[in-house]
């Protein structure tokens, strides 16, 4: 009877406890096939059950994989956004600066290290350009300035000439006049005596 309840409890998918019997005969022999049988089950299952964890720890392993490279692609999505935006803003300042705009200076407050180091070397070519069109600008105003101050001195010698000229011209007519007077009374005081 014991031998019958293990047999059902084997069939029912309890293969832990191991069959057991005393007897030697055809029905001991059954019994221990029987238990041959449910040891060869134990042994499946066990494997059956070392394939699903693997495969469960596959599955995860994969599933984490997964997110990585997902994560992996919304970081790279957000890096070329970033890019693009620097980018766009570079584009514009220097599109103002070639239109001759040269206080616009490039942002390089960003995590982004090669467009860093460009918007670094435009931003000190953009200083020197200002510092030596600034020293062009102040020589051109001192020599317009200058130039200014010659034509009103040319011109305040020019107005002195002719000045002195209408001088010279009067004290020419006056003498002329005085001569043609002092003529006069000579040819007086001769006829006279």
């Amino acid at each position: 009877r014991e031998n019958t309840i293990q047999s059902e409890q084997v069939a029912a998918g309890e293969v832990e406890d191991e069959l057991t019997t005393k007897r030697s005969d055809e029905f001991g022999e059954f019994v221990d096939t029987i238990d041959d049988m449910r040891a060869s089950l134990r042994t499946q299952i066990d494997q059956v059950q070392t394939m699903r964890a693997d495969a469960e720890e596959a599955k995860s392993e994969a599933q984490a994989a997964q997110q990585r490279a997902e994560e992996a692609e919304t970081e790279a999505r957000e890096q070329a956004v970033k890019y693009e935006r620097v980018a766009t803003s570079y584009a514009e300042t220097m599109a103002a600066a070639a239109d001759g705009d040269l206080t616009r200076r490039l942002d390089v407050s960003h995590d982004q290290p090669a467009l860093e180091t460009i918007g670094e070397s435009f931003n000190e070519m953009m200083e020197t350009l200002e510092t030596a069109l600034g020293t062009v600008v102040d020589v051109s105003t001192d020599i317009s300035t200058e130039t200014s101050e010659m034509q009103q001195a040319g011109r305040e010698m020019l107005d002195g000439v002719k000045l002195a000229d209408q001088r010279a011209t009067d004290i020419q007519e006056r003498t002329e006049r005085q001569q043609s007077e002092l003529q006069a009374t000579t040819d007086d005081l001769g006829e006279v005596s």
